[in-house]
């Protein structure tokens, strides 16, 4: 295997290439709205889940300081730590507060 991933058996031939590279523009997108809503809802307390290639599974409990294209910065309040968490391990995320979803 060469390390490629193609969702739902799409395996890429001269008549779906372009199909794929749309894929990719539609995660860019996805990615790019899931920043949008996380810069829209700095300074509110949330809970960050995350899964490690080592088959481990870490929560985060913090305050959302800033955002970048590639990283969370998180200030864990109880502990007084600050984390930085790579987008790339990131599962999923639950606010206690309502959402600000505008763009």
């Amino acid at each position: 295997m060469n390390g490629v991933y193609f969702p739902s058996g799409v395996y890429p031939n001269e008549n779906n290439l372009n199909s794929i590279n749309n894929l990719d523009d539609k995660e860019d997108n996805c990615f790019q709205s899931i920043i949008d809503v996380l810069n829209n809802n700095k300074k509110k307390k949330a809970t960050i889940y995350c899964a490690f290639p080592n088959n481990s599974n870490k929560s985060f409990e913090g305050i959302i300081e800033d955002i970048h294209n590639n990283m969370i910065i998180i200030n864990e309040p109880v502990s007084g730590k600050w984390v930085i968490i790579m987008m790339k391990y990131l599962n999923y995320i639950e606010f206690e507060e309502e959402l600000d979803i505008s763009q």
